[in-house]
């Protein structure tokens, strides 16, 4: 079961496996708890960016994963914008 929140803000130690979390406002903000595991929440967003270069006429894209580790003692909030209910 999956529960749209309209952006309920939660702490770090509230969030739960799957959640997904807003971690700025713009393109590529938002992120998906992976992993949770003694004091730390694991999380990956996708990114993109490009580089324009002129001289080559056209605009080379960079797509990725960006894999990051959050405290779960920090006092450091997150918009939760979707749960997911894991079985």
């Amino acid at each position: 079961m999956t529960t749209t929140y309209p952006n309920k803000l939660m702490r770090t130690a509230e969030l739960q496996l799957g959640d997904e979390i807003q971690l700025f406002n713009g393109p590529f903000g938002h992120a998906i708890v992976t992993k949770i595991d003694g004091g730390a929440v694991h999380y990956f967003r996708p990114y993109a960016t490009t580089a324009d270069f002129s001289y080559t006429g056209g605009v080379i894209p960079y797509i990725g994963v960006e894999q990051n580790t959050l405290c779960r003692e920090s006092a450091q909030q997150y918009y939760v914008t979707m749960r997911k209910e894991l079985r």
